[in-house]
């Protein structure tokens, strides 16, 4: 059960970063900037490298966490305690970008 329950938020993690790609380039285009550099270079390369180098740093940012979470040594919290946290970070984001939406259109 816990497998399939980590798996479910790393797959909705991933799912919520592509949104907030398309989150934040409707609101570029709406007047806002990019406040990430690397994103705002990832950006100025293209849309197919930001969303190729976003997905690639969250994707490498949920191995990460699972791998170190599952480490012999590991004494701090679970993966999927992990994972929820970034879960409800992205969520709080998503409710962010929709306020941005709303105050620049």
């Amino acid at each position: 059960m816990v497998v399939l329950q980590t798996r479910l938020t790393a797959l909705g993690i991933l799912a919520m970063s592509l949104l907030d790609a398309v989150f934040t380039l409707n609101v570029l285009t709406l007047g806002a900037r990019e406040a990430n550099p690397l994103m705002a270079h990832l950006i100025d390369m293209g849309v197919g490298w930001f969303f190729a180098g976003k997905l690639a740093l969250t994707l490498g940012g949920v191995v990460l966490l699972i791998r170190a979470s599952q480490a012999p040594s590991h004494r701090g919290p679970s993966a999927l305690t992990l994972l929820r946290l970034c879960f409800f970070g992205y969520a709080a984001l998503m409710a962010w970008h929709l306020i941005l939406v709303g105050r620049l259109s």
